[in-house]
């Protein structure tokens, strides 16, 4: 009687193994996606796959909200920022099979200043900056820079109303 092989879990018949561990951490990173979590955890789970984050007890990431997990370094977030739930932030593009010859690979940072609120179901696309303290009205599709102390809405998003800086001022 033959003894049983030992089986490697890096190594599979093929050549290409499958590893349990990296697995469940690739998992880990949707659970903020597709779990209720509590904002605090969601920004940890975030934080831990590479999302620069400010400080993670001082944002609030609602339900469903999806941070580029294919370039998730290129993505900051400040202080005091608000994701509404279904929020999407993308930090790359990537063509197609059939188009890769005629279309290149985009990776650009994307960077969410203190103080922002981005409504329910809003996009924002790679290479963006949103300036301090401004708001992105529910379901706009953010193309261009945000400048700070404004509120943009659309799609694409365009200014609606400037923000006075000393309107916000706390006694």
């Amino acid at each position: 009687m033959e003894k049983s092989q030992n089986h490697n879990v890096t190594s599979g018949k093929y050549g290409f193994g499958w590893n349990p561990f990296k697995a469940l951490k690739k998992l880990a990173y949707f659970l903020p996606i597709i779990l209720p979590l509590p904002s605090g955890v969601s920004a940890r789970i975030f934080r831990l796959y590479g999302v620069k984050i400010k400080n993670p007890d001082r944002l609030f990431i609602g339900y469903n909200v999806w941070l580029d997990s294919s370039a998730p370094s290129f993505i900051e977030i400040g202080e005091h920022v608000i994701l509404g739930a279904g929020v999407k932030v993308i930090a790359h593009s990537a063509p197609t099979f059939l188009m890769k010859d005629q279309i290149s690979s985009v990776r650009k940072p994307v960077l969410i200043e203190d103080g922002v609120l981005v409504g329910v179901n809003s996009v924002i696309l790679p290479g963006l900056v949103i300036g301090k303290c401004s708001v992105i009205a529910a379901g706009s599709v953010v193309t261009q820079d945000v400048e700070p102390y404004s509120i943009v809405g659309g799609n694409p998003a365009k200014l609606l109303k400037k923000i006075e800086p000393e309107a916000l001022e706390v006694d």
